[in-house]
């Protein structure tokens, strides 16, 4: 079986508002009008590099106020690093006064559309956070789940409600919730989701942080632990290698390791993606254009 994974943003909490513990890996920078990536496999029977299979792997562009307008990337396929075989995936974003309000996302299988694209819109609260996400199936136009925000004292998020679409219309049948917890330095340190109707959390994700306060690990505790996310920093806070694991007793274990590489500069250059922890799978160098 095919694993797929989407490797353009590798962030840990999905859907949240913009605070400082939302971990992206892909560079953002409002001094270029473009950053794009290309993706070099590896051929394991030459045992290097192939560049004549070399290919566009991301694409992202910026306006004036270096908001993210267009992205374009493809969801890598491990066994098959080509692109015939890699579904590209389309997100356009649109904003209203500096904030975001609607993303939409098209996922293209050579000329089939996944019945699973989506259009975001979003709104806020008088803070500037988020209050409410919708998510609506691009092919239909219908209403999918809507996601509302909760916030604490301390200002961060608190809970994350998730509600889905019964009609196509209105989504006021409650599935589950996040329930977020913090240290004295406003890091996330919990995360549990919990069934609606039902007190005790069905998957715990705990954060630990280093002593510069950078996230180096996440992961869910227990005898069967599903997920697990570790990072490595250098000595100027920028992360150089990225780890995740699968539930090591699923059939389908596999270890995602990400190393990277930064140019004179201190810009992200290059990309090492490995499976199993040294099985090198291709590199992906970036390109910024002003």
């Amino acid at each position: 079986m095919k694993r797929k994974l989407a490797l353009l943003a590798l962030s840990i909490i999905i859907l949240a508002s913009c605070k400082k513990n939302e971990l992206n890996l892909t560079p953002q920078s409002v001094k270029y009008s473009k950053i794009e990536s290309f993706f070099t496999p590896f051929d394991y029977g030459k045992r290097q590099l192939d560049p004549s299979k070399k290919f566009l792997f991301t694409s992202q562009s910026f306006n004036s106020s270096g908001d993210l307008i267009l992205s374009f990337h493809r969801v890598l396929d491990y066994q098959d690093v080509d692109t015939t075989f890699n579904i590209l995936v389309k997100t356009t974003y649109k904003y209203e006064n500096g904030r975001l309000v609607e993303k939409n996302v098209l996922r293209d299988k050579g000329l089939v559309i996944s019945p699973m694209d989506d259009r975001l819109t979003f709104t806020y609260t008088h803070e500037g956070d988020t209050a409410e996400v919708k998510r609506y199936n691009n092919k239909t136009g219908k209403l999918g789940m809507r996601f509302t925000y909760t916030y604490g004292n301390n200002g961060m998020k608190s809970r994350i409600t998730y509600y889905s679409s019964l009609d196509g219309y209105s989504a006021d049948s409650e599935d589950s919730s996040d329930f977020f917890k913090y240290d004295n330095k406003k890091n996330i340190i919990e995360r549990s989701s919990i069934v609606a109707g039902r007190e005790n959390p069905y998957k715990t994700i705990q954060y630990s942080y280093n002593s510069k306060n950078h996230l180096i690990e996440a992961g869910i505790p227990g005898i069967y632990p599903s997920y697990e996310g570790q990072y490595t920093y250098d000595e100027k806070g920028r992360i150089t290698e990225y780890i995740r694991k699968d539930n090591p007793y699923s059939a389908f274990y596999k270890i995602y390791r990400f190393v990277n590489s930064y140019n004179s500069n201190g810009l992200l250059s290059k990309k090492a993606f490995y499976t199993n922890s040294d099985l090198l799978v291709g590199v992906e160098e970036y390109v910024y254009t002003k």
